[in-house]
């Protein structure tokens, strides 16, 4: 059995069981059940606390595979937090704090599987945003760096969070060389039976700029972190490598302790340090997240700034940080199972155990399984022009005007007007507000609202812009123009698309056009080929056509007669009114509840419209056999369908059809000729 852990990562282990273990030992043990191992053998386990045993716990890992009938595997308690591919307790509701502190995210963000550890707030700041459609992992990511801090799981299923400095091992109590192990003062050897050195500068940084989220007062927010630099260029000139990184969800009030965080992962030169050891019980000496002394002066792991007496004598080596290890089970541990319930029930394995031979593999410095080097946790991170972050600034779009030159049209972002006409010039975009907008224009706020101002620039005769509901939130605007068409661009919207909802705001409407146009020619294509009839029509078979009403249902109907005529009892004789429930309401057949409604059952309006039971396709099943023809979430999930997608595929189906129906008849046809 090998154990592998990785700092704030889920991790794996593999245990062997021995061929001749019984049926009744291996069918004890479940999915999701926990392996909990010990330094050394418990064998009056099932009297003690659960409590206790989790605490002289080494590991305790999720059993989440059977590979055969003797093998099991799973991961670290890091899993409960999310997997790799997103599943977990997720975030399906909003979880949100103002100014919250490290402890109070925690708290907010922990799932029901971990218990609350030790949580020591960093100091560096705090954090106003809200996470939702994500695992609490991804969360708990983007939180900690947010804020500069780290999290450990503990083997007794508690989160801790702090500092790194605070959480983890700072002060090197164990030093790597190629010497025998043994102790000296307070401090540990290990010995590296065999090493290797690696050294690049590949990432290096001397600055990290985070171009954050927009919102803050600001279309972007932009911070940054400027490191120590002693290197030089061929001219003689500090070197310049600075990194843009594209933080889209990152608030304004965030963005520096960001851009510090990212630039404490590529600031210096990057050592990675592996070894291998013969050390019992490895994680007793230094766990994932700790720093320790390494010295190894034949591959330059010499620093002059550090000296260590060891072994009688005076070293210099450097400090580097475990970033991941795998330690093998050996004989002489204690290898539990662990079934929750009201009170845990342990079994005990380790006598049907395949013990384990084989060196600790340590990695010191940066890995390739390190989260703290992987860049996609980072968000789009690159040297040079980030083509992420210019297609977020360049958020004016210019059109043409209708004397031929150039304008810039009128955007609304997060409460502010940010774009101009021909008389201002385009170097003010950037900075043009709301009311520096109505100063050009020469209106008052309420005319804006209202849409009363008769020209936009002296070129247009009827009101161009009707901005509804002024502010950050429930914004809209409707775009009238006499001689051209309007142009409707989705600013940041949820998936760059529109949701047009009907005046009540309680079901969604219909959009009534004579024709839809979808852009086709090849001249905007690549990669064209033709779809097999085959595989379409499997396609379209393996979909099935459900028969359904939308959960977003009526909620503004007419109250009943009888539940009117109690309320008003209760009215009239001062009681409390009463709050009327589902069943107080009418039939949703036609009475909508807007006075002067004139919707019928043969044309209902767009409420009961969308109470009424329809045919339609779900995206999660339409996505297992096409998915170009769904539309997904941000979170990558199916979330409905290109209808433009469904005519394709229904057209081309029935080519399909077609097709297989003439060469049944030829075929028809030439029996028939030689019956």
């Amino acid at each position: 059995m090998t154990v592998t852990e990785i700092l704030q990562k889920p991790g794996r282990f593999n245990l062997k069981l021995r061929p001749d273990t019984p049926y009744g030992v291996r069918a004890a043990i479940a999915a999701f059940d926990h392996v909990v191992i010990t330094p050394t053998r418990l064998r009056n386990a099932s009297d003690l606390a659960d409590a206790t045993i989790l605490a002289r716990a080494l590991y305790t890992g999720v059993i989440t595979k059977f590979p055969t009938p003797f093998e099991i595997e799973g991961q670290g308690l890091e899993f409960w937090l999310g997997t790799d591919d997103g599943r977990g307790d997720l975030l399906d509701s909003l979880v949100s704090n103002t100014t919250g502190s490290l402890s109070t995210w925690c708290t907010s963000l922990r799932p029901s599987s971990l218990s609350a550890g030790t949580v020591t707030n960093t100091g560096t700041g705090t954090l106003t945003y809200g996470y939702q459609y994500m695992s609490r992992r991804e969360a708990f990511d983007h939180m900690l760096r947010a804020v500069g801090a780290e999290r450990r799981v503990n083997p007794n299923f508690t989160l801790d969070a702090a500092l790194a400095t605070t959480l983890f091992v700072s002060t090197p109590t164990a030093v790597i060389t190629r010497k025998p192990e043994g102790t000296e003062g307070a401090l540990t050897g290990i010995e590296a039976t065999h090493a290797n050195a690696a050294v690049d500068v590949d990432g290096y940084t001397t600055k990290a700029i985070v171009v954050g989220k927009a919102g803050d007062g600001a279309m972007v927010a932009v911070g940054s972190a400027t490191g120590s630099n002693v290197y030089k260029d061929g001219l003689n000139n500090n070197v310049t490598l600075e990194r843009f990184v594209n933080a889209p969800t990152t608030p304004a009030a965030s963005i520096s302790a960001y851009a510090s965080s990212v630039l404490a992962l590529y600031s210096s030169i990057r050592r990675t340090f592996t070894l291998s050891s013969r050390t019992y019980a490895a994680p007793l000496r230094v766990r994932p997240g700790d720093w320790a002394w390494v010295f190894d002066p034949e591959d330059g792991f010499v620093d002059i700034a550090n000296q260590v007496q060891w072994r009688g004598e005076v070293t210099t080596p450097v400090k580097l940080r475990c970033k991941e290890m795998t330690w093998p089970v050996q004989s002489g541990m204690g290898v539990m199972a662990r079934r929750s319930g009201a009170t845990p029930t342990y079994l005990d394995l380790s006598d049907y155990v395949l013990w384990e031979t084989s060196d600790t593999e340590w990695a010191f410095g940066a890995t390739a399984g390190d989260p703290e080097q992987d860049p996609t946790q980072l968000g789009s991170a690159f040297l040079g022009v980030n083509p992420e972050i210019v297609a977020r600034t360049a958020f004016a779009s210019v059109l043409p005007d209708r004397d031929g030159s150039t304008d810039y049209s009128l955007v609304y972002r997060d409460g502010n007007v940010t774009k101009i006409y021909d008389s201002v010039a385009a170097a003010d975009v950037l900075t043009l507000t709301s009311a520096k907008l109505l100063t050009v224009l020469d209106i008052t706020a309420s005319q804006f609202l209202r849409s009363t101002f008769a020209t936009w620039n002296g070129a247009w005769s009827s009101a161009p812009i009707q901005a509804d509901h002024w502010g950050a939130n429930n914004t809209s605007l409707a775009l009238h123009a006499n001689t051209i068409g309007p142009q409707l661009t989705a600013v940041q919207g949820l998936g760059e698309r529109f949701n047009i909802r009907n005046n009540s705001d309680t079901a969604y409407g219909s959009i009534a056009a004579s024709a839809f146009t979808v852009a086709s020619t090849i001249r905007i294509k690549d990669d064209v080929a033709t779809v097999t009839d085959a595989d379409l029509l499997a396609r379209i078979a393996a979909v099935p056509l459900k028969n359904f009403r939308l959960k977003d249902r009526p909620q503004t109907l007419r109250l009943s007669a009888k539940f009117a005529a109690v309320a008003q009892r209760w009215k009239d004789t001062g009681r409390t009114p009463l709050v009327p429930k589902p069943n107080h309401l009418e039939s949703h057949d036609h009475d909508c509840g807007i006075d002067g409604c004139a919707g019928t059952p043969d044309s209902p309006c767009c409420i009961t419209a969308n109470d009424t039971p329809r045919f339609g396709v779900i995206a999660e099943d339409l996505h297992a056999h096409a998915p170009e023809a769904t539309v997904l979430d941000e979170g990558g999930i199916p979330a409905g369908y290109d209808v433009d997608q469904l005519a394709a595929m229904a057209f081309g189906g029935v080519g399909a059809l077609l097709r297989r129906i003439v060469a049944l008849e030829a075929r028809i046809v030439a029996l028939e000729a030689t019956a």
